[in-house]
């Protein structure tokens, strides 16, 4: 019995650590909040780099319905999950985190493809107005 056991916490130890080595080393969650609502979080695991190639990646793998553009500063995000930006009454969409090591060292978080991203990062989106 105790055999039995000690293989089975082996082999879901061994298969476990495998299936992590294939989802990538990070552990990355993004929140998507409209007008103060949370429409949608997840946590995905990457070997990307930049908070950009992880959304572009996102996108690629139908995870997240994204719609941007590249511009001379970078990624610049135009809708997410169906909910556009809206110029003509203000509403952009920002990201923050209150975890990831630039973000918090900066007070703010740079442009999606100058930031680099580490395991645990939590990213909110966020779809306001700003005055």
């Amino acid at each position: 019995g105790a055999f039995l056991a000690l293989a089975l916490v082996f082999g879901y130890l061994f298969f476990d650590q495998k299936s992590n080595e294939k989802k990538g080393s990070k552990e990355i969650t993004i929140e998507i909040v409209v007008d103060g609502t949370q429409i949608k979080q997840f946590t995905e695991y990457t070997d990307t780099t930049t908070l950009a190639d992880f959304l572009k990646e996102l996108q690629d793998n139908n995870q997240l319905e994204l719609t941007y553009e590249t511009t001379s500063w970078g990624m610049y995000i135009k809708s997410m999950e169906g909910y556009d930006e809206q110029p003509a009454q203000g509403k952009y969409w920002t990201h923050n985190s209150t975890n990831n090591e630039q973000c918090v060292k900066n007070n703010f978080c740079d442009g999606a493809d100058s930031l680099n991203i580490g395991d645990g990062d939590f990213f909110t989106f966020t779809l306001e107005a700003y005055e």
